[in-house]
C-alpha cells in the first residue's frame, strides 16, 4: 500500500466509486477513478483507476448534497486501525493496512482494508468512466 504515498493526493478529483462483488469471497474489489491534481509528484497520465483487490473491510462515511467537485485532502495509511486485528484473525491473513481517503469538499472519509492495491493509469476517460 506504500505506493499510494508516492503521489500527492491533495486536490485530486474523485470521479467514480465502484464495488465489484460479482464473485463474492473470491473477487471482492473496490475501485476509485481519479483525475490527478497538478501537485507534484503525480503520475504522468492525468487519470487513474485505483484498484483494491481481496478487500476485507470498507467503511464509507460520506456526505452528499454539496454542489461541487469532490477532491481529496489527503490519504493516510492506518496500520494500527482496530479492524485490522479482527480481520487478520477471522480470515487468517497478515500484512494488512487500512487506507483512509479524506476529502476536501464534503469532509467525507473512505477507509478500506484490502490485501493489495494497483494504480492503473489512463491518458483519457474514453472507455473508462
Amino acid at each position: 500500500m506504500n505506493e499510494l504515498l508516492e503521489y500527492v493526493w491533495h486536490d485530486t478529483v474523485l470521479l467514480k466509486i465502484e464495488i465489484d462483488r460479482s464473485d463474492p469471497g473470491e473477487n471482492d474489489t473496490f475501485r476509485i477513478l481519479v483525475e490527478w491534481s497538478d501537485w507534484e509528484p503525480r503520475p504522468e497520465c492525468p487519470y487513474a483507476t485505483i484498484e483494491f483487490k481481496d478487500c476485507h473491510w470498507l467503511n464509507m462515511d460520506m456526505n452528499f448534497g454539496v454542489v461541487c467537485v469532490e477532491t481529496f485532502d489527503q490519504i493516510e495509511l492506518e496500520p494500527d486501525h482496530p479492524e485490522i486485528q479482527k480481520i487478520a484473525k477471522l480470515f487468517r491473513v497478515e500484512d494488512l493496512t487500512c487506507v483512509a481517503f479524506k476529502t476536501n469538499s464534503t469532509g467525507s472519509t473512505i477507509r478500506i482494508i484490502a490485501e493489495s492495491v494497483t494504480i492503473m493509469p489512463h491518458t483519457t476517460l474514453n472507455g473508462v468512466a
